[in-house]
């Protein structure tokens, strides 16, 4: 008899926008496994759901400047492929974490956290991109100015690398 594990998925609204390739049964994602976007050695920037399209387009912008990121997607919250994280942040020695979410008592926050503690001792540059602690507003236009955009994510690795 097989156990049924009860999932929740959500999809945020802004992917119906997108056009392009969809990706197929041969290479579906697996639940608890990050997907890798992007390989670089300057940064790992770390972000799922609408964010990964904004840290995407910040992380083409930056690329000509010579500024070469991990980007990861976490596919899922939980299970966390919290390994891979870790692996690129070894290697990299900076996160920005990109999300959705206020900055206090979220997942990227968890992270930050998480990876402080399975790096003890190593030099570690820290930083989020995340909306602020306010009440999510309904209207659009108010929405818009709290939500982070590529713009932000540029700012953040910018201001994460000295630069």
């Amino acid at each position: 008899m097989t156990a049924t594990v009860p999932t929740l998925l959500f999809e945020h609204r802004r992917v119906y926008e997108l056009a392009g390739d969809v990706r197929g049964s041969a290479d579906s994602v697996k639940v608890g496994t990050a997907d890798l976007v992007r390989h670089g050695d300057d940064v790992t920037v770390v972000a799922w759901g609408w964010m990964r399209h904004e840290a995407e387009r910040a992380c083409a912008v930056l690329a000509p400047d010579g500024i070469n990121a991990d980007l990861i997607d976490l596919v899922s919250i939980k299970p966390l492929d919290f390994e891979t994280i870790v692996e690129s942040v070894r290697r990299t020695g900076a996160l920005l974490v990109v999300e959705e979410a206020f900055v206090t008592g979220s997942v990227g926050a968890e992270v930050l956290a998480r990876v402080s503690e399975a790096l003890p001792g190593q030099p570690l540059r820290l930083h989020r991109v995340a909306m602020p602690d306010v009440i999510h507003p309904y209207d659009a236009r108010l929405e818009r100015a709290i939500l982070p955009t590529s713009t932000d994510v540029v700012r953040g690795i910018k201001s994460l690398l000295g630069r």
